[in-house]
């Protein structure tokens, strides 16, 4: 029986779905098959992971003949391990309210969202 082995590293970010299972969306998987290949995409996909307030898994999948498949996976970085750091620029709320009332509904939950959160509902409260 032969064995066929995938190994990729998956930037994944936070959804808002409910359930845990699904709590990660995966945006980018890169194949590798040697830790050298791993060693290159790893800086990429941490900074990538970073900008959408997300992290980094290896995954490997094994599959057999048979076609039933065995996955691994584990954590490189985790999401509370990021260190953000404030910007010193700011930034106006230009647009209508209902675009920032939409934005609010998409972060409202999400920890690094709390500021921005905040901004809108001073924005939206004003009106």
């Amino acid at each position: 029986m032969a064995i066929t082995t995938t190994k990729a590293v998956v930037v994944q970010i936070p959804s808002n779905n409910a359930d845990p299972t699904k709590a990660w969306l995966d945006t980018t998987a890169t194949p590798f098959s040697t830790t050298e290949e791993r060693a290159e995409i790893m800086p990429v996909a941490k900074a990538e992971a970073r900008l959408n307030a997300g992290r980094v898994v290896v995954r490997i999948t094994k599959v057999d003949d048979a076609g039933s498949a065995d996955q691994t996976q584990w954590t490189t970085t985790v999401e509370d391990k990021l260190v953000v750091l404030p910007s010193v620029r700011e930034v106006a709320i230009t647009d209508t309210l209902s675009v920032w009332a939409r934005v609010r509904q998409v972060c409202m939950g999400q920890p690094w969202a709390e500021s921005l959160i905040a901004a809108i509902d001073a924005k939206l409260g004003t009106d």
